[in-house]
């Protein structure tokens, strides 16, 4: 009975002491939490305030830090209450709640402290906003009653379109952008000279994307900015785009098809083009500028000579006043093995292993390596040809590796030895030819 009343009242302390340990204190250094202890006590950082904004809203991500002044004083943590008695946002005993007094949003931020020592309890948080001036209270405490007060005015206003497409046709021009969040309308300001402003051009008000620009000169360049509308603001202007009137628009319903070892291109005619300029890559996202092109060609267009590799292409429209905007890319690869990898180079590392390395082949999906051991050492490295030769230098090709990996260590080689290395890319339709030979001798 004596050891289990022993045993009760040490369980007591104990809990008391756990209890105790996840609060803070006062001013008065007690844990009664009388009073509230001020603004002193949570702090927004101004510099850490960065607002942005997606499709669904505009954001400000606010941090700062809280009871971290020399009069808080708080408690270590103890025990089983260093994770019984932590709050939702992660800081033992602490809770930072921020609220959006203008659209009447409230959340928790992410809390973290810096050491068992030091206390220094850091937050942020992410925060929607309305259109205008945002009242945005910050709020800290803890269980000891502690509570801790700041409050930070941020304003939104949608800027410009941060990006604008155009494209060209008979004496038009359509623009398009990305919608920015929190815009009413938008105004496009426009003139045949760069560097345009608002004072020094044509406004066309309260539009919205997709707007097509009519009754234009053919051939003549057109510059374009526009700027985002919310009752009565107006945000600064956009970057310059410029186009030329007339040009053919971009090809549409662009297709790629497989014929063997061929790709047929085909595209929707376009009425005011005179030719068609096509641009191809054996890598995504060709351009005009990456691209290797084919000029003058007539729909459907036959790409012959390829190899097992994918194809990217992309269409232009070509007429009087010049080449129009490219196609949507598409993509086609013929029914052909790959060709064969390129740039085989074998280095030996301080005795352990030949390491072993090649470009890779777009669209192969396995390599094969292969190894030939010279025992007979006629050049160093161990010349070509050797490994194929008969009596008496009968040495064998043998396949040291199978995989996807574009690097292989070959750790079974012999020093003093010499070798000689070759790989073959593979692909759904079969095994290309060998790379060159690559020889040296394992010292």
């Amino acid at each position: 009975m004596r050891s289990s009343s022993s045993i009760l009242v040490l369980f007591t302390i104990l809990l008391t002491v756990l209890l105790t340990a996840c609060g803070g204190s006062d001013s008065d250094g007690d844990s009664n939490g009388e009073a509230d202890v001020g603004i002193g006590w949570v702090t927004i950082s101004s510099e850490a305030t960065l607002v942005s904004y997606n499709d669904d809203g505009a954001y400000a991500l606010i941090s700062g830090s809280a009871f971290i002044s020399e009069s808080y004083i708080m408690l270590p943590c103890a025990g089983i209450c260093c994770f019984l008695c932590w709050f939702d946002n992660g800081y033992p005993g602490v809770d930072v709640e921020l609220t959006n007094n203008t659209n009447y949003w409230s959340g928790f931020a992410d809390s973290q402290y810096g050491t068992l020592t030091d206390w220094y309890h850091l937050w942020s948080a992410t925060v929607p906003l309305s259109v205008g001036s945002n009242d945005i209270t910050v709020t800290a405490f803890d269980p000891a009653g502690n509570i801790g007060h700041d409050s930070v005015t941020i304003n939104y206003f949608p800027p410009a379109p941060n990006r604008v497409w155009t494209d060209s046709d008979d004496r038009q021009i359509a623009l398009e952008w990305k919608s920015v969040w929190g815009a009413d309308s938008y105004h496009i300001y426009w003139s045949t000279q760069p560097s345009v402003t608002k004072y020094n051009s044509s406004i066309i008000t309260n539009v919205n994307s997709p707007f097509t620009h009519s009754d234009l000169v053919n051939g003549l360049t057109y510059y374009y900015v526009i700027t985002s509308v919310f009752d009565d603001y107006e945000s600064s202007v956009s970057a310059e785009v410029s186009v030329i009137a007339g040009l053919p628009p971009r090809p549409t319903e662009i297709a790629a098809t497989v014929e063997d070892a061929e790709i047929v291109i085909s595209w929707d005619d376009i009425p005011t083009a005179t030719s068609y300029n096509l641009y191809w890559s054996n890598n995504p996202n060709v351009t005009v500028f990456t691209g290797s092109q084919i000029a003058d060609i007539v729909n459907p267009f036959i790409h012959t000579n390829l190899v097992g590799m994918p194809y990217y292409y992309i269409i232009t429209g070509v007429n009087n006043w010049g080449e129009g905007n490219p196609s949507l890319e598409v993509t086609a690869m013929p029914q052909l093995p790959p060709p064969a990898p390129t740039n085989l180079t074998a280095t030996p590392y301080s005795g352990i292993y030949i390491k072993v390395e090649w470009n890779p082949v777009p669209g192969a999906s396995n390599y094969k390596l292969e190894r030939c051991a010279v025992f007979t050492i006629t050049s160093e490295p161990p010349e070509a040809g050797l490994c194929d030769s008969s009596w008496p230098f009968q040495f064998y090709w043998e396949e040291v590796y199978s995989g996807s990996e574009v690097s292989f260590q070959d750790r079974d080689a012999t020093l003093g030895q010499a070798y000689r290395y070759r790989v073959t890319a593979e692909n759904p339709f079969g095994e290309g030819e060998t790379s060159e030979e690559i020889g040296i001798v394992y010292r």
